[in-house]
């Protein structure tokens, strides 16, 4: 393990001890295709929420349109590669370097965001519902279908 570590990277690595399991070929083969479509139902995914979020006056009901989307999946798909690709230029050519840097570098803002937005949820909680017990809670999140068998409970413990 120490030797395909040292030769061809931690990637490989995971795939050789993948491959030595009973059945690892199959299994590595899943693996590819149920990260394919985890990628590509993740970039729908965003391209349709950045589509959405680019449009003016696009109503709840509606969808963006289907050039829009394109345009965003093909950004989302470009950015990466253009990184990929400016990364072989730098000093040693590590392909990944440039997209390394810059995953560093929008970290650190990012994560100051983060923490700003998780601050306002635990306050916007705490203002909607820090006075309100765990039933009253409950009780205002039951669905109607729910409240109706409680209703229905009642009146046949009531005349029980």
């Amino acid at each position: 393990m120490v030797e395909v570590m040292t030769e061809q990277g931690a990637s490989q690595l995971v795939s050789e001890v993948v491959k030595s399991l009973p059945g690892g070929i199959p299994i590595l083969g899943l693996w590819v295709v149920v990260g394919f479509f985890l990628l590509v139902t993740t970039m729908d995914s965003a391209a349709y929420t950045l589509a959405a979020a680019s449009t003016i006056g696009l109503k709840a009901t509606s969808d963006p349109s289907k050039n829009t989307r394109l345009f965003w999946a093909l950004m989302l798909a470009v950015s990466p590669l253009a990184l990929f690709y400016a990364g072989q230029f730098i000093e040693g050519g590590i392909p990944l370097g440039g997209l390394q840097a810059t995953l560093i570098l929008t970290a650190i803002p990012v994560s100051f965001l983060m923490l700003a937005v998780m601050y306002s949820g635990i306050k916007w909680v705490k203002e909607d519902y820090g006075h309100k017990t765990k039933a009253e809670i409950i009780e205002e999140f039951r669905t109607a279908e729910e409240q109706k068998q409680i209703d229905d409970k009642r009146m046949a413990d009531a005349t029980a």
